[in-house]
Order: C-alpha cells, then structure tokens, then sequence
C-alpha cells in the first residue's frame, strides 16, 4: 500500500501546485493565503504526535470527519509502513482493506483535482506571462 500512498501524495500535491501557482499569478495575495492554509492543515492532520485515535477522539469520535483531509489516509499508512502494526500510534483495529478503501477514495479525488488543475492551468497558460 505504501506505492499507492507515494502516487496519492504526488498527485495530491500535483493537482494543488498547478492550481495554486496558476492563481497566485493572478491573485497576489494567494501565496500569504497558502502559507496559513498549509499551517492549519499541519495541525488538523495525525503526525507521530498525535495519534488518529486522539484526533478522531477530539472531534467527537467520528473518524469520517477525521478523513476528510485527504492527507490522513496517506499518513496513517506511512504510519502502519514505519510504526508496524501495533506502534504506538497506531489504532490496531484498523485492517489493511480499511487503509487501501481510503487510499483509493484519496486516488479518485486527488485524480479528479489534478484533471480540473491542468484544465485551469492549460486554460490560463497564455496569458501568464503578461501578467507576471
């Protein structure tokens, strides 16, 4: 599963870059919007710290909107591959099609962004340079 967290984190941060570097062109002030995004995203998403167990514990024990982050899946299972199956930051409940259905819901997603990023991006591309 570790290839297919790889592929979603790529395309992830893919789809984001040519969106957002498109619109910073136009926008200025996108890149300062960027920069606090990225930090609250930072904090929302279950690093070594804090385990998905803790976060999903903190919003009310609903791992569905733990999962809203696209990142948590890719991070759980980069999780499970250094931690093993029972670290101390992993819920052991968790089974490995738990992690694939989220990695592939991610792929779907991240696949659907990065389509509609290159539409915007090939779409503006022409007058990018005039802007700058």
């Amino acid at each position: 599963m570790l290839p297919l967290a790889l592929f979603d984190l790529i395309l992830l941060a893919s789809g984001f870059v040519l969106l957002l570097s498109a619109a910073n062109v136009y926008l200025r002030d996108m890149a300062h919007f960027v920069e606090l995004a990225l930090l609250a995203w930072f904090w929302i998403t279950p690093e070594s710290s804090t385990p998905f167990s803790q976060l999903t514990k903190a919003i009310g024990g609903r791992a569905a909107i733990a999962l809203i982050n696209p990142v948590t899946p890719i991070v759980l299972t980069f999780q499970r591959a250094l931690y093993g199956e029972f670290g101390h930051v992993m819920d052991p409940h968790l089974s490995a099609t738990w992690y694939l259905r989220n990695l592939l819901i991610v792929a779907v997603g991240a696949l659907i962004l990065a389509a509609f990023a290159l539409r915007v991006f090939n779409r503006l591309e022409g007058n990018l340079a005039e802007e700058l």
